[in-house]
């Protein structure tokens, strides 16, 4: 595998990690004020690679992921959607504890509304 950089303008989600999957769909539309891509196809969503490291910036430069590329993907075109998973493997259980904290953030400038919040927990220990 190669490594290969992505460079983006804004900030990076947060939860982006190494070792997370990389993905992309090419030929993204816009239907209704809204871009989005047919999926109806598997060819249409690519495996990219892992995050290798994340080069956070400030968000006026942007931000720069280094994906371990998978041998057989081609490299993503400009304006092709990319987007991030975790890995199902390690990421698989719910949170375990007595404690939970969470804190949702909003960096839009338009007002947002949050309609629910869930959260599946189990009792680690008696």
């Amino acid at each position: 595998m190669s490594i290969v950089s992505l460079t983006f303008s804004g900030s990076c989600n947060f939860s982006a990690r190494v070792g997370d999957n990389v993905y992309y769909a090419s030929t993204p539309s816009t239907t209704g004020g809204f871009n989005t891509v047919d999926v109806s196809g598997e060819a249409s969503i690519v495996l990219f690679g892992t995050i290798d490291n994340i080069d956070y910036q400030t968000p006026s430069a942007g931000f720069t992921i280094d994906v371990d590329k998978n041998a057989n993907a081609a490299n993503p075109t400009s304006g092709d959607f990319i987007f991030f998973s975790k890995d199902n493997e390690i990421n698989i259980t719910s949170l375990k504890g007595y404690y939970g904290s969470i804190t949702l953030k909003n960096n839009a400038v338009n007002k947002a509304e949050l309609f629910a919040v869930t959260c599946g927990v189990v009792e680690s220990s008696q």
